[in-house]
């Protein structure tokens, strides 16, 4: 079985032996969900994480690539149960496979202007908000990030190391300005993370979790994720080039 797969899915994989031998048995992997699910996969969308394609009939299929960020996934679907997120019709563990309800019109939040996206997702990440029993196979966001932090020196070095290691040193989440001359990075450290823009430059800490970093478009506004408590919530910052919000608000 032929099955296409996007730039943005190479580009990601195919720098690993794990993803590149992932790739080798995607084929296997879609066809036999299609087998298990009593689907067929017609429309591959454009991604770079997982393999997502439209399927008959009504639904899509997600193959996730095996790795701890996609691990509890499905836990996560099945706790929601489609109120905040995408509806779980079923899974398959074994293959990492989620086959889910089809949305439309489909786009993501990064077509809305950001003035409308930002309250968006802040109002979906409450929504998606749900406690947790003792026992659950959930990781906290905290965790998460200082494992990240942990991962990126060594992968700094064995990429050759493309940039100055203080960019890598317990730093897990950045995004270039608009302008492509300085960077906004969150760091981890002391059982805080912080974020710093420029870079040495503490504009927030916090000992929650936070995640997800961005520029506006235009570079005046930083955005990012927070996790207080097991609760979501999106942070604005004004960047120095913008004097029109409080230094932080959120939603």
């Amino acid at each position: 079985m032929a099955v296409r797969i996007s730039p943005g899915l190479l580009a990601t994989h195919g720098r690993s032996d794990a993803g590149r031998r992932w790739l080798e048995r995607l084929p296997f992997l879609v066809a036999e969900a299609e087998r298990r699910f009593g689907v067929r996969a017609v429309e591959p969308f454009e991604t770079h994480i997982a393999y997502v394609a439209a399927a008959s009939p009504d639904s899509v299929l997600k193959v996730n690539f095996p790795d701890e960020e996609s691990e509890h996934e499905s836990h996560a679907l099945e706790l929601a149960a489609g109120d905040g997120t995408v509806r779980l019709l079923a899974r398959d563990d074994e293959l990492r496979a989620l086959l889910l309800e089809r949305l439309e019109p489909g786009k993501t939040l990064w077509t809305v202007p950001e003035a409308e996206a930002n309250p968006i997702a802040a109002r979906v990440l409450r929504r998606f908000w749900r406690p947790v029993e003792p026992g659950h196979p959930f990781r906290r966001l905290a965790d998460e990030a200082s494992r990240w932090a942990e991962q990126i020196v060594p992968e700094w070095d064995a990429g050759g190391r493309p940039f100055p290691r203080e960019l890598a040193e317990e730093v897990y989440h950045a995004d270039w300005h608009p302008n492509g001359n300085s960077l906004a990075v969150i760091r981890a450290g002391g059982g805080k993370s912080r974020v710093e823009y420029p870079i040495g430059k503490t504009i927030y800490e916090t000992f929650n979790g936070i995640s997800d970093i961005r520029f506006s478009p235009k570079g005046d506004r930083i955005t990012i994720s927070e996790n207080s408590a097991g609760r979501g919530s999106i942070a604005i910052h004004s960047s120095p080039d913008a004097s029109t919000l409080p230094p932080w608000k959120s939603w």
